[in-house]
């Protein structure tokens, strides 16, 4: 699991260059599709990793393969019905064609995704998988523990495509890594940023923790597997743990509405569900071993 840390250990700088050359060469709109093209590529890259460990852990590839099939629709389905159902919902209820991208008669493409929308369909999509596939919890655990690093490698590509369509940037700021957003996309959810002209990078704040996320899970993984506390499904509890807290925390410098009680973003509230998931789930695991264990030396 070394070469996937290092991996995402030298995206970090490759990224962060990258992004200060096309800052300003990249105009907007692109010449083409590129958050499309992003976004495929983030889930190439998730797929190779995740195809990469079930042999690692020496898991099943034909069923690594379906439940990755059933994991992608789920997760297209659920990234647009999670944008629709979560950000705007009355807008859509009265321009039901534009949830499918049809726009005045014509396909326009899907304006608008979400990623805990994208998890949560793709985890309900497997887990009818594992339903009628009849696979036992705990080797299905396992196939949630092989996907988890290449989700955040995902994510942390995918993000790519926010950059290209200028979207979903931060406060108006001067630092010298700043993002420059044409006049036409300074605003947001009737937000007006026109009198700024560069923001904080969001998406390359959250892909880089991310790429840090990578890491730092494969270690505390083989940590746990070295001290024989590891159990199915902890290295999966981690990605909810670690992606949770670092949406909660980008959500302060990311332009977005103050919705929830008026003191959290939509993001921000979600980032802290799937936090709370992750530790009531480890906390169940853990409960569950103590009391397995006694039995098992009986």
């Amino acid at each position: 699991m070394k070469k996937l840390c290092i991996l995402s250990l030298i995206l970090i700088p490759v990224f962060w260059g990258a992004y200060l050359v096309l800052n300003r060469a990249v105009p907007y709109p692109p010449p083409f599709n590129l958050y499309g093209i992003s976004l495929a590529t983030g889930a190439i890259a998730g797929y190779l990793v995740y195809a990469y460990r079930v042999r690692k852990l020496q898991l099943d590839t034909a069923l690594a393969d379906d439940l990755a099939l059933c994991a992608i629709i789920g997760g297209i389905l659920g990234a647009r019905l999670g944008y629709v159902l979560f950000y705007d919902p009355v807008y859509f209820w009265h321009h039901p064609l534009e949830i499918i991208g049809i726009v005045g008669g014509k396909f326009v493409g899907l304006r608008g995704l979400s990623i805990f929308g994208t998890i949560f369909g793709g985890l309900i999509a497997v887990l009818i998988c594992e339903r009628v596939k009849k696979i036992p919890w705990h080797t299905f655990l396992r196939y949630l523990d092989a996907v988890a690093p290449g989700i955040l490698l995902g994510q942390a590509i995918g993000r790519w495509g926010n950059f290209f369509n200028r979207e979903l940037w931060g406060y108006p700021t001067n630092v010298p890594w700043a993002l420059i957003v044409p006049p036409e996309r300074r605003f947001y959810e009737g937000m007006s940023f026109a009198k700024y002209s560069t923001f904080h990078p969001t998406f390359l704040y959250e892909g880089t923790l991310n790429l840090i996320g990578i890491c730092l899970m494969l270690y505390v993984e083989r940590k746990w597997k070295e001290k024989g506390k590891y159990f199915p499904g902890f290295t999966a509890s981690l990605w909810f743990i670690w992606y949770g807290t670092v949406r909660f925390i980008i959500e302060f410098v990311r332009v977005e509405p103050k919705v929830v009680f008026g003191i959290l973003t939509e993001g921000q509230t979600f980032g802290l569900i799937a936090v709370i998931i992750g530790v009531l789930f480890d906390i169940y695991m853990w409960k569950k071993i103590k009391v397995e264990k006694p039995q098992t030396e009986e």
